[in-house]
């Protein structure tokens, strides 16, 4: 994990460096660390120095309740290889609520077609309607654009979105759909994404913040970071509503604070 390390500080320095950017500006940059961190194994040990940043006793329990299971529930062949398949995919989780669909426009004309990157998405949708998000960002990149089915396989080049009325995690390889365990307006389904992408991903997840009210999404960040990932957040100056950016900075969660464009 050395050279990721490097990369990942060196990339972050130069973030410190200068008055906010536009992802499109620091893009190239932030795509080789993305394609460094997906060559790197998941291993005990080698992970990014984040020692001042403690995972939190939550998500350790969190995490030690999801091995226990998996020992219960050991994967089938075809799951092995389907996760063996993925292992190179970079999944990126992206989180907004209020004003994110035009923070989501911009970033995806910014980011290209063939990243090797998967897209997660996960807004705060109208449970009582269908969800028109999927044709609305499929507008704005040539990407395959597809509101995610459970059990539905992550792919490069590809962007799934959210479902209404559900919560959506990644694991070994797969999108996995469940019902909201709190009322609506009260759950925060960006941090159900994130704490998943923690788990999954370890030191090679990615969170993007975008525009949005209240501080969803903090939480989760505080577990991929804790694993040593990486998070972007969108400039509050930048977002229609500022809440979640504003919260994730004001945690100390954001190691690359961009305009979306």
């Amino acid at each position: 994990m050395q050279v990721a390390v490097g990369a990942y500080h060196a990339c972050c320095v130069g973030a410190a460096d200068v008055a906010v950017q536009s992802f499109r500006e620091r893009r190239s940059q932030l795509l080789h660390l993305v394609r460094v961190m997906a060559e790197q194994p998941s291993e005990e040990g080698e992970r990014p120095d984040r020692t001042s940043k403690a995972k939190p006793d939550e998500a350790r329990e969190r995490e030690a309740a999801g091995r226990a299971t998996d020992r219960q529930s050991p994967a089938t062949a075809i799951d092995r290889v389907d996760a063996t398949e993925v292992a190179g995919i970079s999944v990126i989780g992206i989180g907004a609520s209020a004003g994110g669909i035009e923070a989501l426009s911009l970033f995806l004309d910014a980011m290209p077609a063939d990243s090797g990157c998967a897209f997660v998405v996960v807004l705060h949708l109208d449970p009582n309607r269908e969800s028109e998000l999927a044709r609305i960002l499929s507008a704005r990149t040539t990407m395959p654009v597809v509101q995610v089915k459970d059990g539905m396989r992550l792919a490069p080049d590809h962007v799934y979105v959210i479902a209404p009325d559900s919560d959506l995690k990644v694991r070994a390889g797969g999108l996995h759909m469940s019902k909201p365990v709190v009322p609506r307006g009260h759950g925060h389904p960006v941090d159900v994404l994130f704490s998943s992408l923690a788990m999954d991903q370890r030191e090679r997840a990615i969170a993007i913040v975008l525009s949005g009210t209240g501080s969803n999404g903090t939480e989760g960040l505080k577990e991929i970071r804790a694993e040593g990932g990486m998070s972007l957040v969108q400039s509050p100056e930048t977002a229609k509503f500022d809440g979640m950016p504003r919260s994730a900075i004001s945690a100390g969660m954001a190691d690359h604070v961009l305009a979306p464009e």
